[in-house]
């Protein structure tokens, strides 16, 4: 079996798990306590952790990265404990701790792992689609389980334990496979590999930005204007859906060398999803609109994803650069966490137009991304 069908089938129960309560804490935060500031504390600490901790464990991860790929459930089985206990902000800070710790373990470990699973290209559609493909699955019934069932808060935390657990046995049995393609990561000078990165470290931030928009402030926003639970996960159920198809209609154009087209598709309609989310409330135009923002942000990280990885391994900063990566991005979603706290939806939507315009011009300009 090929490795990138064992991480194939990992992410595929993985992401399962995530659907059955873990992409729902910022709109349970939310249901909860009905404080949409509380909501953005947690985005903003667990976010702003997440950079710091991948700096702090990055030698960690890259020593022991199946370790760090198994441990990484352990926090997200204490915040799920925690999400029985009555909401109040120590609790919401103790779960965005958590969820740093887990998401540094997790993607600082699988991330490294990426461009060495096969011999050949790395397929950047299949590595993203065992997500997607387990959060349809069950996306939409822990939020009608969680929105409608009394009760069901539990069963499904059991559940998603069992979950969490039973992803990391594929890992394990590929594991000797992957390891033998990676070895051990190289020593490198920190100012040279940033030096390397410096535009590719400004569209990461610029992706976080609407990486933020579509994974937390729409499914927020839009609970926050009237949609159930239930509704909120049949959206998310749809972004997966047509997020999969759209992931691999990505990569047929970068096969046939259409980057140029696919960028300026992507952002002609990410252009028009965010004035739909900002100038209306009427609720089929923003799951229309939410559902193309995931769409395209998707599609453009199938390009930038795939073409940063190949560039940086055959620098052989692939091991480091991974991480800066990941610093950025998720710096700027806590920035934009905390400039949520301030009441105008308008401001964050104006900042994805900044972000989409910086990321098609460096994109079109920057000659390694051709």
């Amino acid at each position: 079996m090929r490795n990138s069908t064992y991480i194939l089938i990992h992410r595929i129960i993985k992401g399962i798990a995530d659907a059955s309560i873990k992409i729902f804490i910022p709109l349970l935060i939310l249901q909860k306590t009905a404080d949409w500031n509380l909501t953005f504390l947690y985005l903003i600490v667990a976010f702003g952790l997440t950079s710091v901790f991948f700096f702090g464990l990055k030698k960690f991860i890259q020593k022991f990265k199946l370790l760090s790929i198994i441990l990484h459930i352990v926090p997200i089985i204490i915040g799920n404990i925690l999400l029985m206990v009555e909401m109040n902000i120590w609790i919401i800070l103790i779960l965005a701790v958590m969820d740093a710790l887990s998401t540094t373990l997790y993607h600082g470990a699988l991330n490294l792992m990426f461009v060495y699973l096969d011999k050949d290209n790395p397929n950047t559609a299949k590595f993203e689609a065992g997500a997607y493909i387990g959060k349809i699955i069950f996306a939409l019934v822990s939020a009608y389980l969680l929105g409608s069932v009394a009760q069901s808060e539990v069963f499904i935390i059991v559940f998603s334990i069992v979950a969490y657990i039973a992803c990391i046995i594929p890992i394990c049995i590929g594991q000797k496979s992957i390891n033998e393609n990676m070895g051990q990561a190289p020593k490198l000078n920190f100012k040279e590999v940033v030096k390397d990165n410096r535009v590719f470290s400004v569209i990461h931030f610029a992706t976080g930005i609407t990486s933020f928009l579509v994974d937390d402030f729409v499914p927020v926003y839009i609970y926050q204007n009237g949609a159930s639970f239930t509704k909120v996960g049949i959206l998310l159920a749809m972004q997966y859906a047509i997020s999969l198809a759209g992931i691999y209609f990505a990569q047929l154009l970068i096969k046939k060398k259409k980057n140029v087209a696919l960028i300026i598709l992507t952002t002609i309609l990410e252009f028009a999803a965010l004035a739909c989310i900002l100038i209306t409330l009427n609720s089929t135009v923003l799951y229309v609109a939410s559902i193309t923002l995931t769409l395209v942000h998707n599609m453009f990280h199938i390009l930038i994803f795939g073409k940063f990885s190949i560039d940086q391994e055959k620098k052989g900063y692939y091991q480091d650069s991974m991480f800066y990566r990941d610093v950025s991005q998720n710096a700027s979603r806590s920035m934009m966490g905390a400039i949520c706290l301030i009441p105008f939806a308008w401001i964050p939507l104006g900042l994805g137009y900044i972000a989409s315009v910086t990321k098609t011009g460096l994109c079109l300009g920057y000659k390694r991304l051709k």
